[in-house]
């Protein structure tokens, strides 16, 4: 047979049991039949031991998901997470925002299948807010961390890409809290702002009644009338964190 008529060479060379070499660019691939159908994936080196090691973590991948969710994209998962989220109006709003984040602002060269996902990716995605405080920070890698894990039960991925990333470290506060004369100095100075925009008398009151009682405004804008009791000097405050109640 001429030459120019040989059966060329296939860029596919199988190395070992369900291990392929792709030799245009070297590197190891792993082809594993799961419920009838045949999965090709990347191994992501060309190192032929590693790659060796990597097939076997590609098998035990494959036998924790379903085939039928191996398409699921960042965008995909969110349509499935985000209707799970329960809670509070401000912890719906938190999960909402932080997903909005990661889908906005995920890394151009990072991928969006969930299968293709590694910790770098993440780590890539928390570093772009290093301008932020780490509370914001820690509230998104927490919603990462509980987004990524619902894949992980639905069989969409073997294993959470969050795993192992650890929450930033708040700086401590430093709260100065004025003496009683101080805070009643800032009480009168409320009273007499009479164009403070909120109306001098409620806003020396409130700041008035946070100090003497001890809460803050979640505590505070729960008060209403019923739950003042002047014969027996008692006030009952819903706490929405608990959630329980207590007298005051």
């Amino acid at each position: 047979m001429p030459a120019s008529q040989k059966k060329p060479d296939s860029i596919w060379k199988k190395v070992g049991p369900c291990l392929y070499r792709y030799t245009p660019s070297g590197v190891y691939y792993g082809l594993v039949k799961s419920k009838g159908k045949q999965i090709r994936r990347s191994l992501d080196t060309g190192d032929l031991p590693l790659a060796r090691r990597k097939l076997q973590d590609l098998r035990r991948d494959i036998e924790l998901t379903d085939p039928e969710l191996a398409r699921r994209t960042l965008e995909s998962q969110a349509e499935r997470f985000l209707p799970t989220v329960t809670g509070t109006a401000s912890t719906l709003y938190n999960v909402r925002h932080a997903i909005k984040r990661l889908l906005a602002d995920w890394p151009n060269k990072s991928p969006r299948l969930l299968s293709k996902i590694r910790k770098g990716d993440c780590e890539h995605w928390i570093a772009t807010y290093g301008h932020l405080a780490p509370s914001t920070i820690n509230t998104y890698i927490s919603c990462a961390s509980k987004f990524f894990e619902l894949a992980v039960t639905d069989g969409a991925i073997a294993r959470s890409p969050m795993d192992g990333i650890t929450y930033h470290v708040r700086g401590k506060l430093t709260r100065l809290t004025p003496t009683a004369e101080q805070f009643e100095a800032i009480v009168e100075d409320l009273k007499a702002q009479p164009f403070n925009g909120h109306g001098s008398a409620e806003s020396a009151d409130y700041i008035a009644l946070s100090g003497l009682l001890g809460l803050g405004q979640a505590e505070l804008s729960g008060i209403h009338r019923k739950h003042i009791d002047l014969e027996a000097g008692t006030i009952k405050v819903f706490r929405r964190k608990t959630p329980q109640t207590f007298l005051i």
